[in-house]
């Protein structure tokens, strides 16, 4: 089964493209997202579309929804593509989605996209009816928030004691694991935390900059820091600014539990 293959469409207009698209008989909808939609494309933007499908004769029924990449007039192109069932069932939406449910980005695509092609009015029933002003998705709760707290903590604590080991592969693994939970547990933790939507790294940035240049300074250095020291270092500082609003960050000898009420099971376990 082919995955990949050189672009087709990296010749043609993005015009051309939805006109092509639009001529397709499974294709419902086609909207423009990102910068597209709000007219603010740039010379390094890519291109955002969103691609409403029936089920295809002759195929499985098409995932929840799944993604794609192209060239379209020589730009980088991100294809989104939706079954048409699950649009409909936002037509029909009566309460909000959890935030991790697998339809919260479709809905939010719907809400802000630019339809440009819908053939039987589907895309726009959907924006029409999640345009009314009620919040259609759950927001974050305190256990999502307590949760990337006690990861971030956990993450640090369990660095501090990797790094100062002298065996070689404990080290390397301190390294590790700053290169994988480190950055994700505060980049991504910082918003989490404040539950604040993540809308994207580019609107995080513009945030971080408007709002908290000090924290964006402290995971730049985090980001760049070579050495294991150095690197820990980075990230206590750029953790201490980011987990204030939760509890900030454990003292060195702290015991702590990922749920709530575990505290005061394990106390009664030991008899403190």
């Amino acid at each position: 089964m082919q995955y990949a293959a050189p672009s087709t469409t990296a010749h043609l207009s993005l015009a051309d493209v939805v006109v092509r698209l639009s001529k397709h008989p499974d294709v419902e909808s086609v909207l423009q997202i990102g910068s597209l939609a709000t007219g603010s494309l740039g010379d390094a933007s890519d291109y955002d579309l969103v691609i409403v499908l029936s089920t295809i004769p002759g195929t499985a029924a098409l995932p929840l929804w799944y993604v794609g990449i192209t060239q379209i007039d020589q730009r980088l192109t991100d294809l989104i593509f939706v079954a048409a069932a699950e649009v409909q069932r936002l037509v029909t939406l009566t309460a909000p989605l959890p935030q991790s449910d697998p339809l919260a980005p479709i809905l939010r695509w719907l809400q802000n996209g630019a339809i440009v092609h819908d053939r039987v009015g589907l895309a726009n029933k959907a924006q029409h009816h999640l345009a009314t002003g009620k919040c259609w998705i759950d927001p974050i709760r305190d256990q999502d928030a307590y949760a990337t707290w006690f990861s971030i903590n956990y993450n640090l604590a369990q660095t501090r004691r990797l790094s100062r080991s002298d065996n070689p592969l404990y080290v390397t693994t301190a390294e590790m694991r700053m290169a994988v939970y480190g950055h994700t547990d505060l980049w991504h933790g910082y918003f989490t935390l404040r539950k604040l939507v993540w809308t994207g790294d580019k609107a995080a940035v513009a945030y971080l900059q408007r709002e908290d240049p000090a924290f964006l300074e402290a995971f730049r250095r985090f980001v760049v820091a070579n050495s294991v020291e150095d690197k820990l270092l980075a990230y206590e500082h750029a953790a201490r600014l980011a987990t204030p609003a939760v509890g900030g960050l454990w003292p060195l000898d702290a015991t702590a539990m990922n749920v709530d009420q575990g505290l005061e099971i394990w106390n009664a376990l030991v008899g403190a």
